[in-house]
């Protein structure tokens, strides 16, 4: 399972624009379309295969996807408009305002007007969150290497001032630290609670992190514990510094090409096929000239491509068990253009990073609230409330007993014809009843009354 995929920050035309932009259902984003008066109106467009400039650019890194949509406005404008000289060689922003004088060309004016507004949007919030001091941490914890290809050091030291700047979202935050948790193979439990205080994340975003047990990580590792066994990627020539992690499908991809997937981790549902000669010539040994630049983000230039092979060998069918990334559907896409094989990647949804992360704070809850099973894994009506309650809510301890009264000891019934009894300051011995009249008293009582004379 490739849990690295769904945090990374990837740089492509499609994934950064769903990662970055408020992209309703994949398909629907709004934006202000600059009309031939020169007024702004509200447009909300659809990226389908129809659009055939977002098809061209979507698997495309950002800074060659710019590229291409300048090329490509420059020969428009050149073959419909007549313009010479100036088109493609100004800014995104001087591009639009030329679209804006082409009321003639409706149909071309909205797609160009469409890409020329979502490209500059991705490259403002990339410099606004700072995603490029982001990257540099994800793309060492995701890959195990610096981009000298050697063992990073000082992670901690990198990952710990951003995950505490309040200027960072918390999602990413949790991205950096389920990468680095992942890298680690598991942290102690102390080192995940000072991240935690360092991150101020509340429980709910906790959550998120502490799901990822549920999803085979390692998240708490001792002294004991040994390294586990995972797939590693094979650097490319062709990678920018901020894109140098692959997902592991295309490492799958590529072994079962070259008849080198393990039968172990994915054993054949029918008879295994008899011995054959891998589907395609092996790749050159890759370098590390671009990765050894020193040059930051992407602004260094890819090399040349491998040659792609002439001749087709078969079809690829690939199925992702609980939801797909863009970056996997765009390993699939260049691995087939690579290749020169058909393949077909399909899963039960596609996620992007926010989705994914929200879908993990549900996890601890039976999935209930998720939006791939709203109802949870338990097939019964409760709301979300109810299920945060289930985890989180303490009942009050129950009232202490009240002490019970002692009981009495009952008195001794006594008979009516028995004789009174004597009262205890009249002594036994002195022969009179408690009702006799005595004289002194009465002269008591005169004493008292004459003693003011009276």
């Amino acid at each position: 399972m490739d849990m690295a995929a769904p945090f990374v920050h990837e740089f492509t035309y499609q994934a950064m624009c769903q990662d970055l932009l408020p992209i309703h259902n994949g398909t629907q984003y709004r934006y202000k379309f600059q009309s031939s008066a020169g007024t702004y109106e509200d447009q909300v467009a659809t990226l389908s295969d129809a659009d055939e400039i977002w098809v061209k650019l979507r698997h495309l890194h950002m800074q060659d996807a710019i590229e291409m949509l300048k090329a490509d406005f420059a020969a428009f404008m050149e073959e419909n408009a007549g313009f010479t000289g100036r088109a493609g060689q100004g800014s995104v922003n001087d591009m639009k305002d030329m679209l804006a004088n082409l009321p003639q060309f409706k149909e071309m004016r909205e797609k160009f007007s469409l890409h020329l507004n979502m490209a500059p949007e991705c490259m403002d919030k990339y410099q606004n969150m700072h995603l490029e001091d982001v990257a540099k941490v994800e793309q060492a914890c995701a890959t195990g290497k610096t981009p000298d290809g050697k063992t990073p050091k000082g992670i901690v030291e990198d990952m710990v001032p951003l995950i505490a700047d309040r200027n960072f979202s918390s999602r990413d935050k949790i991205r950096i630290m389920a990468l680095y948790i992942m890298y680690r193979q598991g942290i102690p439990d102390e080192d995940k609670r000072r991240l935690f205080e360092h991150a101020r994340l509340t429980m709910h975003e906790q959550d998120a992190i502490n799901a990822l047990a549920l999803l085979g990580v390692r998240l708490r590792r001792t002294s004991a514990d040994k390294d586990l066994k995972v797939m590693k990627q094979k650097p490319e020539d062709d990678d920018y510094e901020l894109s140098r992690f692959h997902p592991l499908v295309k490492t799958m991809l590529d072994d079962h090409i070259a008849n080198k997937l393990d039968p172990i981790q994915f054993p054949y549902v029918r008879n295994a096929p008899g011995p054959s000669t891998p589907m395609a010539s092996p790749a050159p040994t890759p370098t590390t000239t671009s990765l050894r630049s020193a040059r930051p983000g992407w602004t260094a230039k890819p090399s040349q491509k491998s040659a792609v092979p002439k001749e087709a060998k078969g079809r690829l069918i690939v199925f992702v068990i609980g939801g797909m990334t863009y970056s996997e559907m765009r390993e699939a896409y260049v691995m087939g253009q690579k290749k020169n094989k058909e393949i077909y990647i399909g899963s039960s949804h596609i996620i992007t990073p926010n989705q994914f992360i929200d879908d993990l704070k549900q996890l601890p809850h039976q999935g209930i609230g998720s939006k791939a099973l709203p109802n949870g894994l338990e097939y019964q009506e409760r709301s979300y409330q109810e299920a945060y309650e289930l985890k989180y809510w303490t009942r009050d301890p129950p009232p202490r007993p009240r002490p019970q009264p002692v009981p009495q000891q009952p008195r001794p019934a006594s008979s009516a014809l028995a004789p009174p009894a004597a009262s205890p300051a009249t002594s036994s011995l002195s022969g009179k009843s408690s009702h006799s009249y005595d004289g002194r008293g009465e002269k008591e009582k005169k004493k008292k009354r004459h003693f003011f004379g009276f």
